[in-house]
């Protein structure tokens, strides 16, 4: 991100942990995240491939003041840009350089898997809660 990014780095450094704390809660990681990848000219349909998640999922997590940085963890690893220079709180996640982050696109990790499973899942759950929701409403109407 350039000079601004600088001094609030800085800043943020001389704050005390709550301080930090209240700051961070005023960041909002999908956004930046969001601005990064556009920047980066990155196809969001193209990167969708390369992560366990869904363009629509996608755009969702743009929406998430405080997405995970284990979420960006995997944004970084699809896009192979680091984004310490935005989060570098992600360098507690070992995402420092481009070269640590492997390429997903040949899906030989099993965290991608699980990623992935933990999506559906997810997607499954949901599908099962709007549809026991519309049973136990036919069930009233009935009765």
């Amino acid at each position: 991100m350039g000079h601004s990014w600088d001094i609030t780095k800085n800043i943020m450094t001389k704050l005390s942990q709550s301080q930090q704390y209240i700051c961070n809660t005023l960041i909002h990681r999908g956004k930046i995240l969001e601005e990064t990848l556009r920047k980066q000219n990155v196809v969001l349909t193209k990167l969708a491939d390369k992560l366990p998640w869904s363009t629509k999922t996608i755009y969702r997590h743009f929406e998430e003041q405080d997405l995970s940085y284990e979420k960006i963890g995997e944004y970084a690893r699809a896009s192979k840009y680091p984004f310490t220079d935005e989060f570098p709180e992600l360098e507690k996640y070992n995402y420092r350089s481009i070269q640590d982050i492997p390429n997903y696109s040949q899906s030989t990790d099993p965290e991608f898997y699980r990623l992935k499973y933990e999506n559906l899942l997810e997607k499954y759950n949901g599908l099962l809660e709007k549809y026991s929701d519309l049973i136990m409403g036919q069930l009233k109407t009935q009765t």
